[in-house]
């Protein structure tokens, strides 16, 4: 676990350099924690944000956390060894298969639309985090030979409930929006 002091408002505890669904279930279990046993008003804390493998601390200007890291440390010590009682919750979404880049990909992964349809739906994906748009689900789960690189330009427009595929993850849009 590393500290990194971004400004004099933010700190990150980053837990690993890697993405993966077990580092991604550390991270929330010890949000989680942070959220439910901080005082935020006594600590001065403005938000705790968790991405992929690292916890984000903002805080007002004057925070015993930024003097005083150390206090910090020992809550998330402390919630890693705790077991982790998230209370997951299962959606199925339906998807439709027939978005603009989906002929390319499937020849770039020399899989035929059905093997890549399958491949896809014979997950199961974990949320790790919102973030890119309001409500931008990142998703974990996404089957190895799906695996694909970010587009080379960005499309202008991206259509809401489009499903996204960028290197390991995948998401959704939920809102129109450039991306790719």
């Amino acid at each position: 676990m590393n500290l990194n002091i971004i400004n004099e408002t933010l700190i990150e505890y980053k837990f690993s350099n890697n993405i993966s669904l077990e580092i991604s279930k550390e991270v929330l279990k010890i949000y989680h924690y942070l959220i439910e046993n901080l005082d935020y008003q006594k600590l001065g804390l403005i938000k705790i944000t968790p991405s992929f493998n690292a916890i984000a601390i903002s805080f007002k200007s004057v925070s015993p956390l930024f003097t005083d890291p150390d206090y910090l440390r020992s809550e998330i010590l402390l919630a890693r060894k705790l077991p982790a009682e998230i209370n997951n919750k299962i959606h199925s979404i339906e998807i439709i298969y027939n978005g603009l880049d989906l002929d390319d990909v499937c020849q770039s992964l020399l899989l035929s639309k059905q093997e890549f349809i399958n491949l896809h739906q014979n997950k199961t994906y974990t949320i790790a985090m919102l973030g890119f748009k309001g409500n931008f689900p990142y998703l974990l789960g996404l089957d190895k030979n799906l695996i694909l690189p970010r587009r080379a330009s960005p499309r202008n427009l991206v259509k809401k409930g489009s499903v996204a595929i960028g290197s390991e993850q995948c998401g959704i849009y939920a809102e129109d929006s450039p991306g790719g």
